[in-house]
């Protein structure tokens, strides 16, 4: 278990990778920068809450975390890149605010069955929600 201090701002790419006995993480408010890949292979982490002081979720970020289960976007995040959730196949709840205006098209290369066992939770009438229905991953407002 991590908690980053509030006096961080960032964490770099790669900051956690191969972290693999990381079960949970605290990420404060302080923290305006992820970089890509920042927790990619932590297979044993759960679950995440990226605060809205981090507007793009970038490139990558939880490849390979097959134990992830949910995932919370707070208000003020703006943009879901590429390959963020790859061969996350334990993913079953993602939570996108209405301040979300850009998803890239691949977040879960390698997850077939993603449609299965993710369901999005965002608000009614969001972009979020266009892209859920227009990618066949059920959808509830919230």
């Amino acid at each position: 278990s991590v908690t980053i201090p509030n006096t961080v701002r960032e964490i770099d790419s790669f900051g956690f990778s191969d972290c693999h006995s990381l079960h949970t993480i605290t990420i404060p408010d302080s923290i305006t920068e992820i970089g890509e890949s920042a927790f990619n292979n932590c297979r044993s982490l759960t679950q995440v809450r990226i605060p809205g002081t981090v507007s793009v979720i970038r490139e990558d970020l939880f490849n390979s975390c097959s134990k992830l289960q949910s995932v919370i976007l707070e208000d003020g995040v703006t943009e879901i890149e590429n390959g963020i959730f790859t061969w996350c196949s334990g993913l079953k709840e993602l939570h996108i605010p209405g301040s979300v205006t850009k998803i890239d098209e691949y977040l879960f290369f390698g997850v077939w069955d993603i449609a299965e066992k993710l369901t999005i939770y965002a608000p009614a009438g969001s972009y979020a929600e266009t892209w859920a229905k227009e990618h066949n991953i059920p959808f509830v407002a919230e």
